[in-house]
């Protein structure tokens, strides 16, 4: 265990004589101890024991031991020195556990850093290095202690490492780049630092770091890919980029002026470049960020080789690290051709702005002629126009270049394949005219011109610009483009205005019209809500004929429907004024020609009469709706699914004032008032003692059970509809004596038959549910008021029982049948009595199909609140205020509930009386 120890000045007091400790540095413990005990001692005989106990101590503390304990109680000389040499032992000791913490906390930090940490020896053998090094490397510790620092490259890289080494031991330290080949094979780039230092024993090192340059290769591997796609975008642009020192002399330029070399313009000012003015514009906003350190940017125009150019100039101060500005970064974008197509431009707005008050063709085409000689540098312009007959197209307006060929421009007739501009017409496409290639186009005047620019102007004419071809550019071309855009424009804005005079009136008679239209829709919605509350069909005709003459536009407004014998139209009820006009016309069917209402009754079609004085002279109703103070009407039906209650007519005291909106309106107001007197004979059916009962029969092919019959060879009886729309119809029905595999079949191949579902099936009676699309007969029946009592179907036909209102009308009833069911006969009809019964009746009845122990578990679930939402209690609290399983009272209430609901749903025969 070696340590350095310094005794300043230590006096062992042995047998009256002073003894001196000498200092001893960088010596091992048993050389300082040994040097102790060579100090000339003498020991008395009787201390002997103790100096070979203190002897034997230093021995094992010399091996290594260090668990040596040198103190000592006695209280001479000798104990003196035990306990200093203790003393001195501890120090010792705990400056070496100090110089392990430091030398710990050193390795920690090392170990830190993301860069490699190395030292080598004068050989270049690996002595120390940090945690990066394996890491990075993928060798061991083990591995790496046996290595020389060589090992870690190949080829060029190892002599630049071998001579940064001998350069390090010469000048004292030195820097490399190389890659270090890892243990996979794998090269690493990394930057190399050595310092030559002295290791504590005089011997010379290399110590320094290593840190990995991956990163910055890609970086300046892709700053160079950026710098080189800089200088191609720069060389393929218009732009000059370029920086100046604060004298304003430049220093770089990329991309200059053709008119300059780029070794003639370095380290040259402005003003030893440009003559003085336009020296002075460029140099004058460059001073100004000298002066300001605010970069500018600024349109700069000055005169360059005899012709005025503009350019966008951005200047930027360029600072140093400190941020001094050490010179400026400059751009410049040559916008002269922009700015010449803006100040084009510019014009034809100028233009355009003229031609809003210009009134006819000629002076919109005299106005842009003008425009294009002022904004071109072109021989002449002419615009042709197609004249009004549309024989010729004509120049309407030329300049003295276009027209002083030969007198003024010539006509061009229509069809002449002769003509570039007649072409150019008919083709719609753009023609650029060449007179080098003579053979290419027609010719356009009689003598030969240099070449031109011809533009189809839509429908309108030809835009013709005349100059050299070589002068036609794109620039030139759009805006000769945008001019015959313009020219199109404002023909199209005449053509407008004029139409636009001629619709003011029409479009303020279909403003009137349609504030009509909107009160007339307004009334019809009233109308319909009260169709809702009426409880009978004399309360829904006479409301709606009452909501409807509200309206100011509708002076009378009736319904009525044919007779038994189709011979006369009967009104039922009516409102407005002059309601004699009822008394004063024909409604029978057979007069000719039949008065709207009339007509619409037979043909079932609405009617409208925009003006009653049309046909006054063979019509004989109109005689009498003029002198009723009418002057248009219309008649629609009252009619759903093909069942038709009558007809509902209106008139009003001017004409127009019925047309196909309102057609459209006051069809499905008649629509509206069939279904709500649908509904109405419904509920009196419902509620009424006394009922028609027909029987009727259809033909087998012609109903959807009959066909189910047919085919699976059985008999089909309905048993419900639980939702039926225009689209489709959910309906329930059992079979008797069929296979059910057989009609399930049948369902699956049936197109009609969107879905289906064997739901019971009980010894030779299946029950299943279907949904079809479309509506099938029950369907229909219920939807026309009629109850179905049953619905047989055979292999041969359907018979159906159905409860219809007393007061139905049974021809019309099954005449709506037959248009979907031509079959259809009436075999039987009857009055049939329905039993009535009180509410106590009914609920004695109704509950007397239940067992008294289904009759307690449902009361006890009632009054428990096991029905409500949510539930107040469940199945299992009914069980156990019954006493029973929770699975008997689920089958009392699921049997009890079935009796009731079969009451309900099952018979037709009871009705309630308040």
């Amino acid at each position: 265990m070696a340590f350095a120890l310094t005794l300043v000045a230590l006096a062992i007091i042995w047998d009256g004589t002073t003894v001196p400790i000498r200092s001893v540095v960088d010596q091992s413990s048993l050389a300082v101890l040994s040097t102790v005990g060579l100090f000339g001692l003498v020991v008395p005989s009787d201390t002997g024991n103790a100096i070979a106990r203190l002897t034997e101590k230093i021995e094992r503390f010399d091996a290594g031991g260090d668990d040596v304990d040198f103190s000592s109680d006695r209280d001479d000389e000798l104990g003196d020195l035990a306990n200093a040499i203790d003393s001195m032992v501890e120090t010792v000791r705990e400056s070496e556990r100090r110089l392990e913490r430091q030398l710990g906390h050193t390795n920690d930090v090392l170990d830190a850093i993301d860069d490699v940490f190395y030292v080598l020896d004068g050989d270049g053998n690996v002595q120390r290095w940090n945690e990066r090094l394996p890491a990075m490397t993928g060798y061991s510790n083990d591995e790496i202690e046996s290595m020389h620092v060589l090992e870690f490259y190949e080829g060029d890289d190892e002599e630049l490492i071998q001579a940064a080494m001998e350069r390090a031991q010469e000048t004292g330290s030195a820097r490399v780049e190389a890659d270090v080949q890892t243990a996979d094979g794998d090269f690493v780039p990394h930057e190399f630092t050595a310092v030559d230092l002295e290791d504590p024993d005089g011997n010379p090192v290399l110590a320094g770091i290593g840190r990995d340059v991956r990163e910055r290769k890609h970086l300046e591997r892709e700053l160079q890919t950026e710098k080189e796609h800089f200088r191609v975008a720069l060389e393929n642009s218009p732009m000059v980029a370029f920086r100046m020192d604060t004298d304003l002399r430049y220093t770089w330029i990329g991309n200059p002026h053709p008119k300059f070399r780029r070794d003639d313009v370095l380290g040259k000012r402005d003003d030893e470049l440009l003559p003085p003015a336009a020296a002075e514009t460029l140099m004058a906003p460059k001073r100004t960020v000298l002066a300001t350190g605010e970069g500018v940017r600024e349109e700069v125009t000055y005169e360059l080789s005899g012709s005025v150019v503009t350019y966008d100039l951005t200047v930027e101060p360029l600072r140093d690290d400190s941020g001094e500005i050490v010179g400026l970064s400059c751009s410049s974008l040559d916008i002269t051709d922009r700015k010449e197509y803006e100040r084009a431009l510019s014009s034809i707005h100028e233009a355009s702005h003229e031609l809003l008050h210009t009134a006819t063709a000629s002076d919109v085409a005299e106005l842009i002629v003008e425009t294009t000689e002022d904004i071109l540098d072109v021989t002449g312009v002419g615009i042709y126009r197609l004249s009004n007959d549309v024989s010729r197209l004509e120049p309407i307006a030329s300049t003295a270049g276009f027209g002083d060929r030969d007198g003024d421009p010539p006509s061009v007739p229509i069809g002449d394949s002769d003509s570039i501009v007649w072409n150019t017409f008919v083709g719609g496409t753009q023609t650029v005219f060449d007179d080098t290639e003579p053979n290419e186009h027609p010719q356009l005047f009689d003598e030969p011109v240099d070449g031109g620019f011809f533009v189809p102007i839509s429908e309108s004419g030809v835009f013709v610009v005349l100059a050299p071809p070589s002068t036609i550019d794109d620039e030139t071309r759009k805006l000769v483009e945008t001019l015959a855009a313009t020219t199109e424009a404002t023909f199209d804005r005449l053509e407008s205005e004029a139409s636009l005079r001629e619709q003011d009136a029409e479009l303020e008679e279909r403003n009137d019209r349609l504030e009509r239209q909107i009160q007339i829709t307004e009334i019809i919605r009233t109308v319909n809500q009260s169709l809702v509350s009426a409880t009978t069909r004399e309360e829904i005709e006479r409301t709606v004929c009452e909501r409807l003459v509200a309206n100011d536009d509708i002076a009378f407004a009736w319904i009525g429907s044919l007779d038994a014998s189709e011979t006369t139209l009967q009104p039922h009820s009516w409102a407005g004024t002059n309601q004699d006009y009822l008394n004063a016309v024909s409604l029978e069917t057979t007069e000719t020609p039949r008065e709207p209402s009339v007509r619409t009754a037979r043909t079932e079609r609405a009617t409208v009469v925009t003006n009653v004085l049309e046909d006054l002279k063979t019509d004989a109703w109109r005689k009498h709706a003029l002198a009723a103070g009418f002057s248009s009407c219309l008649a629609v039906p009252i009619r759903v699914d093909k069942y038709s209650y009558g007809v509902l007519s209106v008139y009003a005291t001017e004409p127009g004032v019925f047309d196909d909106l309102e057609r459209t309106v006051f069809e499905e107001l008649g629509e509206s008032i069939a279904n709500s007197i649908t509904a109405v004979k419904t509920r009196q059916a419902l509620q009424a003692d006394t009922l028609l009962e027909l029987t009727l029969r259809f033909d087998g092919a012609e109903t959807f059970l009959a066909r189910v019959a047919r085919n699976a060879s059985c008999q089909v009886e309905y048993e419900g509809v639980t939702a039926y729309s225009v689209d489709e119809t959910r309906l329930f029905f059992s079979t008797i004596g069929g296979d059910p595999d057989e009609i399930s079949d049948y369902l699956a191949g049936s197109v009609s038959v969107r879905s289906h579902a064997l739901v019971n099936e009980s010894g030779d009676r299946c029950l299943f549910e279907a949904a079809i699309t479309g509506r099938v007969i029950a369907s229909k029946l219920v939807r026309h008021g009629a109850r179905p009592r049953s619905i047989r179907a055979t292999e041969t036909g359907l018979e159906a029982v159905v409860d219809v209102p007393p007061t139905s009308n049974v021809r019309e009833f099954v005449g709506m049948l037959s248009e979907q069911y031509p079959s259809v006969e009436l075999v039987a009809r009857r009055d049939v009595k329905r039993t009535m019964h009180t509410r106590e009746e009914l609920v004695t009845s109704l509950v007397a199909e239940l067992t008294p122990r289904q009759l307690e578990v449902m009361k006890t679930a009632y009054y428990a609140g096991f029905f409500e939402w949510p539930r107040e209690s469940t199945g299992e609290d009914i069980a156990e205020l019954l006493g029973v399983s929770q699975p008997t009272v689920n089958r009392h209430l699921r049997f009890g509930q079935q009796r009731l609901l079969g009451q309900l749903f099952g018979s037709d025969n009871r009705t309630i009386v308040e």
